[in-house]
């Protein structure tokens, strides 16, 4: 007789179903972090301690479809001003990049939700200049919102407070975050301003995040918030294979052909995605370009194939559900293809040009 699946906590399910974080990270332009005092209700839009307006102001933002990630962080004692509320934008810029550009301001708190829709909306940013301030480190933001999960919770938390007893410091800032998606790959976080997400985060993992002198855990990124998911695999892959030097690298990537399940392509995020997809793609090809350290332009061409499906949980104490699985076959320098390579196509030809 089978067993009961035990999904209480859906991190812990997620983990022993062997399920791989990569390709999980919502791609997106823009992050919008606003600081806001816990408590935090599963609606992070109807916390009492949001500022006034932001609310309302980061629905229409939706409803107008723009790009961004809004997340609140808890106000430090070491970080934080009195009477003041900070905002950090970030932005990707066109092209092949390797960091979100950041701007950042301290402001009276009942000024917020007007900064930010001069940010969203692109219109009166120059009367902030006065709030301006700057920081040119890192920013950790570890998701602790139990109420949306409480994986995020009973497994973030220690991580945050680990974080920021052990390696805060002039560059580097901790912070508690709101929810941001993924709750099953806890303890998660975005590392900015490179916008990558990391999952399955644990003490032993600390120092190599922060310091980045080990061999990469690629076991544990959840991906480039600059690509969709097929591109997050394979510049995952790519980091595995070159090191931490690849994240300074500027690049940029595009899916170049698909092989079966293209309605699972050009979805939204929040809507399925080719990863929980009923009818996915079985084989995408991927091309990377990059810039090597030496400033010389480089290309690669990603083979990502479907390997099966496996179970896993959306949230804790949820139903189980299926997720397709994927595996990097094979990766060439684009270099060394011919000018006509097969891989120009869109649909396949049933060839395999790798």
């Amino acid at each position: 007789m089978t067993e009961p699946c035990d999904t209480r906590f859906c991190s812990l399910f997620a983990r022993s179903q062997g399920e791989q974080p990569v390709g999980n990270a919502p791609q997106t332009r823009r992050f919008l972090v606003v600081e806001v005092p816990t408590p935090w209700p599963r609606n992070f839009l109807e916390a009492p301690t949001l500022p006034q307006g932001l609310g309302a102001l980061l629905l229409r933002a939706y409803e107008a479809r723009i790009d961004f990630v809004p997340v609140g962080v808890v106000p430090d004692e070491e970080y934080s001003r009195p009477g003041l509320t900070r905002v950090m934008w970030l932005r990707r810029p066109e092209g092949a990049f390797a960091r979100f550009e950041r701007g950042e301001w301290q402001l009276p708190t009942p000024r917020v939700a007007a900064l930010c829709e001069a940010l969203l909306f692109g219109d009166g940013l120059e009367g902030f200049e006065p709030y301006r301030s700057s920081f040119s480190g890192r920013d950790l933001l570890v998701c602790t919102h139990g109420t949306v999960d409480v994986c995020c919770a009973k497994f973030g938390y220690p991580v945050y407070r680990e974080l920021r007893e052990r390696y805060g410091g002039p560059g580097l800032r901790l912070w508690r975050c709101t929810h941001f998606g993924g709750h099953r790959f806890a303890p998660t976080l975005i590392d900015l301003p490179t916008g990558h997400y990391w999952g399955f985060i644990g003490p032993e993992d600390l120092d190599n995040l922060v310091f980045r002198d080990r061999p990469v855990f690629a076991s544990k990124l959840r991906g480039w918030s600059a690509l969709d998911c097929f591109g997050q695999m394979a510049d995952g892959h790519l980091l595995e294979r070159e090191g931490w030097g690849w994240l300074d690298r500027p690049r940029e990537g595009r899916v170049v052909r698909v092989e079966g399940g293209e309605r699972a392509m050009g979805l939204e995020w929040g809507a399925y995605t080719p990863i929980q997809h009923p009818d996915p793609p079985e084989r995408v090809w991927v091309r990377l370009t990059c810039h090597s350290p030496g400033g010389e332009k480089e290309a690669y061409e990603v083979l990502i194939e479907r390997a099966g499906v496996l179970q896993t949980v959306g949230q804790s104490g949820g139903e189980a559900m299926t997720v397709n699985r994927y595996r990097v076959r094979e990766v060439r320098e684009a270099s060394n293809y011919p000018k006509r390579s097969a891989l120009g196509a869109r649909r396949s030809t049933g060839e395999d040009p790798l």
